[in-house]
């Protein structure tokens, strides 16, 4: 396979970057078994340039200073149910529950004019993007986040598919929170490329496509959605959802070491 566009490279890893670090001093890298370990140095644009040049696997911390730039709602399929359809069976739990779950927030977003990004995660998952102008209070995001999975009426018990919470609660010990792959990391047990997914007018998922390989076509089609992409401000987000509109809380403290960081391994 020829290699992508220098430019074109440069112009992907510099928007994945913007969009979706929320802190720069640490990064999460999979390892051939499927597993994370915490890379304790800056996660650059080289770096984003170097996953998407390898088909690594990259994830970004989404606290800094109390503070996070998104919200992201993980839909997979659980690990009991995947167990039980077996390889043959558990991709149509992906269409039949898992894909009209999402495009029930899909829905729920655009009726209510929230821009947002979807991503198949390369494995058995669905992602989407919630991204703000600016980094908010992590009580304000996960205030929207609830605010919008109930309005979507998604809060209750959902079988074989769980929803994870990016931010998980509103408070926690860990100094830059929870750390999702990158869109175009390529997972390192299925071996298919995370990708982000035109939603037609319809508001409906088709199902993804599986990518082994990244090319140029491919990276086009990602330049084009995330170019695209505005983020939306708290005030605006919070009045929409008829929320309060707190004022700024103080930054979080400095902390002199590394603390304790959770990794979400997407399954």
């Amino acid at each position: 396979m020829a290699r992508p566009d220098a430019a074109l490279l440069d112009r992907v890893a510099a928007r994945l970057r913007q969009l979706f670090v929320g802190t720069a001093r640490a990064y999460i890298l999979q390892q051939p078994d499927g597993s994370y370990r915490t890379v304790r140095r800056r996660l650059t644009t080289n770096v984003v340039k170097h996953m998407l040049l390898t088909g690594g696997s990259v994830g970004a911390y989404q606290v800094s200073n109390g503070r996070v730039p998104w919200i992201c709602f993980d839909f997979d399929v659980t690990k009991s149910a995947q167990q039980a359809a077996g390889n043959a069976g558990w991709a149509s739990i992906i269409d039949d529950r898992l894909l009209p779950l999402v495009d029930q927030l899909i829905a729920h977003l655009r009726s209510l004019a929230i821009p947002h990004l979807v991503e198949f995660s390369g494995n058995r998952g669905v992602h989407i993007w919630v991204i703000f102008d600016r980094p908010v209070p992590r009580a304000t995001a996960y205030r929207v986040l609830s605010a919008l999975l109930d309005g979507a009426t998604l809060s209750h018990d959902l079988g074989d598919i769980q929803i994870d919470r990016f931010p998980a609660d509103e408070e926690s010990v860990s100094r830059y929170g929870k750390a999702v792959k990158l869109p175009l990391a390529r997972h390192r047990k299925s071996q298919r490329f995370a990708y982000l997914m035109a939603v037609s007018e319809s508001a409906k998922l088709d199902t993804p496509k599986l990518y082994s390989s990244l090319t140029e076509a491919l990276l086009l089609s990602q330049a084009a959605i995330l170019d695209q992409h505005r983020p939306i401000s708290a005030a605006a987000l919070l009045a929409k959802l008829n929320l309060p509109i707190e004022p700024p809380g103080p930054a979080e403290a400095p902390v002199a070491q590394f603390l304790r960081c959770q990794v979400i391994c997407d399954r």
